[in-house]
């Protein structure tokens, strides 16, 4: 298939996924910043990073309804714990415990001179912490356009597979064949309901994953990309 726009996520395929820890360490620590001491653990496993098809456990309506149980300000709290997460996950990155993948070298080669392709990268986890990591690693300058969610209750609602991000790149660069590349069933319910084509990356974190959408490939690495654009 001669495809001329490939989007990427980028936890799980470009960069390894953050411990959840970490996330539960930010949840913990804007609480402490609203005056909350004694915050149930119940509560904190709610608010860390959700991903994959697990998405709907966390919405802007039930952060709402969580700070409002302890008397603090919704939009204000969210957005200290998304700078808490994107500060952790920096920390994460700078001491070597959060990485890329071996065969990331593959966007190198679809980013050559002559490949003539738009590349791209929409992300659940925070826009800071996506950018961060991949300037980190030198990343950044092979793609056209990197999207993470807002750092606001609006962003959080805009996570995939709502096609928001995803529909801002296909509205600026345009693009006849497109390809999304993830690894949750959430990138591939986002490519079906914008209508373009899916693989689906099985990491090693994946290996109990159970697929219950059909992408129209399956991959074991980057490396099946260039069989699959050339």
């Amino acid at each position: 298939m001669n495809y001329d726009t490939i989007i990427f996520d980028s936890d799980g395929v470009l960069v390894e996924p953050t411990d959840p820890a970490v996330h539960r360490t930010a949840v913990r620590k804007a609480f402490l910043e609203f005056g909350v001491v004694d915050v149930d653990a119940e509560t904190v496993e709610y608010l860390v990073e959700i991903t994959g098809d697990e998405r709907d456990k966390l919405s802007a309506a039930n952060v709402r309804r969580v700070c409002e149980e302890f008397g603090i300000e919704p939009e204000q709290f969210w957005r200290r714990r998304e700078q808490l997460a994107v500060e952790a996950q920096a920390e994460e990155v700078e001491r070597g415990r959060k990485c890329t993948y071996p065969d990331v070298g593959v966007v190198n080669i679809l980013d050559a001179p002559g490949k003539d392709l738009t590349l791209a990268v929409v992300s659940n986890n925070q826009a800071g912490t996506v950018t961060n990591s991949l300037e980190a690693f030198d990343l950044a300058p092979h793609f056209d356009a990197i999207y993470g969610r807002e750092p606001t209750l609006a962003g959080l609602d805009r996570r995939k597979p709502d096609t928001y991000y995803a529909e801002k790149i296909l509205t600026e660069f345009g693009g006849d064949q497109v390809l999304f590349v993830g690894d949750s069933i959430v990138d591939i319910q986002t490519a079906d309901r914008l209508g373009i084509d899916s693989a689906f990356l099985h990491r090693d974190h994946r290996a109990s994953y159970q697929l219950t959408e059909s992408p129209k490939y399956e991959i074991d690495g980057l490396e099946g990309l260039l069989e699959i654009v050339s």
